[in-house]
């Protein structure tokens, strides 16, 4: 059988990933390093735990019809005393992240009648073999979907689809989560076409309707004007916070906020508050402070065509064939920069090792059997 390289453990590697061909096409060295080698980053991402939280916590929502705020409590419980975990501006810390990740999962409760979520299966494994009958025979591709539903044809939210399964009276859609400081910003569902792991998800599912489901985090804290948010009980929906007081926030719409924009241009203090409690009046709705969230949910999905499924296919294909050829030819050229536009090397945890200075690799990465050592002792 074919494999695609033996690791630092002795063991040989015959599966493929999405990540993995990510890795490999970002940065030959990289992948050798990373995936060969055995060496990763020593910080841990806060980031990342979260998004695990969040889509387990989902899962639970979807197939219990509650819980899913308990179980993100119960997930996100684990890492409240980890000392290696990093946090960016926006998370903050790990109470921050608690909130939100409590306000989507109770915002989600509300949003998830609409959306065509059906009869999901969670965490679905699927394998393939990529050529079998030739001298790569044994070499497969593994991906785990995070979500495969099987809504009606009919189902409102799946009117951009194009065409219906033949003798089928439900037809499966292939759903990513996504936990992120910021919306999908695409000007159609269309453009769902260029991201590689729907594709990616597409073409080994064999499941040509794919989608997003966003979890959009943003730090709690005292409404402002000009915050984007959204009604608990009307998740779908973005607002815009136009004016606030004791009684509660005027909100008003994105092309009602430009309206007031253009209004009040130029004036200040007395004429300008005027005018902008006048037009939050006049064309706003008034909410309580409790019944709106800065947590947004963003659903978007496509039917992604075949051309660009088969030249997924394709692409993974030349991967595999690439790095069995950088295997046999112990031949793992880096393939970064430290300028404008090419500064990849900048970022990367690897840097220290690539250019040979010790301190800094230390400081940045861990052999993974001296992080069994620490795991263990």
């Amino acid at each position: 059988m074919a494999q695609l390289f033996t690791d630092w453990r002795g063991k040989e590697i015959r599966r493929h990933s999405y990540s993995a061909g990510g890795d490999f096409e970002y940065c030959n060295r990289l992948y050798r390093l990373k995936r060969k080698d055995g060496i990763v980053e020593r910080k841990k991402s806060a980031a990342m735990e979260f998004g695990k939280a969040i889509e387990a916590a989902a899962a639970r929502h979807c197939t219990d019809g509650h819980g899913g705020e308990a179980r993100f409590t119960e997930e996100w419980a684990k890492h409240k005393d980890r000392t290696d975990l990093t946090y960016s501006d926006k998370d903050k810390d790990w109470a921050t992240c608690e909130v939100m990740g409590r306000e989507l999962m109770r915002l989600f409760s509300y949003a998830l009648p609409a959306l065509p979520i059906v009869a999901p299966k969670f965490q679905v494994q699927i394998e393939r073999e990529i050529f079998p009958g030739t001298a790569l025979a044994g070499i497969g591709f593994i991906a785990y979907l995070d979500c495969i539903s099987s809504p009606p044809p009919n189902h409102p939210l799946l009117a951009s689809f194009v065409g219906e399964s033949p003798n089928t009276q439900f037809r499966p859609l292939v759903i990513d989560f996504k936990a992120s400081g910021d919306r999908l910003a695409v000007e159609s569902e269309k453009m769902l076409a260029l991201d590689s792991q729907l594709a990616t998800y597409a073409w080994i599912s064999r499941v040509p309707d794919v989608a997003f489901l966003y979890f959009i985090k943003a730090a709690p804290r005292e409404l402002k004007r000009g915050d984007t948010v959204r009604l608990w009980q009307e998740p779908a929906s973005d607002f815009t916070v136009g004016d606030y007081d004791d009684g509660g926030v005027w909100l008003v719409s994105k092309e009602q906020a430009e309206a007031l924009g253009e209004r009040i241009h130029g004036l200040k203090n007395r004429a300008l508050e005027t005018q902008r409690r006048e037009f939050c009046i006049n064309v706003g709705q008034i909410a309580g402070r409790e019944d709106v969230t800065r947590q947004r949910i963003q659903f978007i999905t496509t039917r992604l065509p075949d051309e660009v499924i088969e030249e997924t296919g394709e692409r993974i294909k030349r991967q595999i064939a690439g790095i069995v050829q950088a295997e046999r030819e112990n031949f793992w050229p880096r393939q970064g920069g430290i300028r404008f536009p090419n500064q990849k090397c900048t970022y990367c945890y690897l840097r220290g090792v690539c250019a040979g200075d010790v301190k800094l690799a230390a400081e940045l990465t861990v052999a993974r059997d001296e992080q069994w050592l620490e795991e263990t002792e």
